[in-house]
């Protein structure tokens, strides 16, 4: 979701400008990959906060959206984990080979050059697999296997009404632009669905008046 911003003349000469936000796709790519499903900027501005602010105020509805949360990082772990036991047990075939060709050479059974060669081949796989396998344990180590607390759902969510509230248009730009993930618009332009992400909050937001940080090392989102 991009903001733009539409200038008109009126009859009386006066310049009038109007916010909206529009597809990112479209804004980028143009006609070709999505329409541009434009909305008044001030009219999805009040239904993102109203529907936190709904959130905020049915503790049934910010424990549902949390457990959600929690069901959807446990999922999105296991195909890491998968790739993870794989390139592993992969890993140890490639050792017993490599072990197997060193004893046919000791053996005298396989020359110097042909031993050579297969274990260079059987290096290289074992490096990028290795490789590999060191980038999906960076992966999981950085995700938090601790579930999301309520609390800091509420706090989050809380945070960005209050701060989004006192923001001028541009900072406000910015915000939006961290905290949406993708919103659906309906034929009828209305909002449907819309889905916050919460790992880019590890930016200072800053207004003429002050300077407000927010931040989680954690990283999910949420559907409402």
């Amino acid at each position: 979701m991009v903001a733009h911003r539409a200038t008109r003349k009126l009859k009386s000469g006066e310049i009038k400008y109007t916010r909206y936000y529009q597809c990112g796709q479209f804004a980028n790519k143009g006609s070709a990959v999505c329409r541009a499903n434009s909305v008044r900027a001030d009219y999805a501005e009040n239904e993102i906060l109203s529907r936190i602010e709904r959130i905020l105020s049915t503790p049934k509805l910010i424990e549902d959206v949390t457990a959600e949360v929690n069901r959807k990082r446990v999922i999105d772990t296991k195909p890491l984990q998968q790739e993870h036991k794989h390139l592993t047990a992969e890993l140890s075939s490639i050792q017993r080979k490599i072990d197997k060709y060193f004893k046919l050479y000791e053996d005298d059974m396989l020359p110097p050059q042909e031993l050579k060669t297969r274990i260079n081949d059987l290096t290289e796989q074992q490096q990028r697999l290795n490789h590999r396998k060191l980038e999906i344990e960076h992966s999981l180590r950085n995700e938090d296997s601790k579930p999301i607390q309520v609390e800091l759902v509420r706090h989050l969510l809380s945070t960005f009404n209050s701060l989004f509230v006192k923001l001028g248009t541009d900072k406000k730009k910015q915000l939006i632009h961290a905290l949406i993930k993708q919103v659906i618009i309906t034929p009828e332009r209305t909002i449907g669905k819309i889905e916050l992400k919460f790992d880019d909050l590890f930016q200072t937001v800053s207004s003429s008046e002050s300077n407000v940080s927010i931040g989680t090392d954690m990283k999910f989102s949420i559907s409402m």
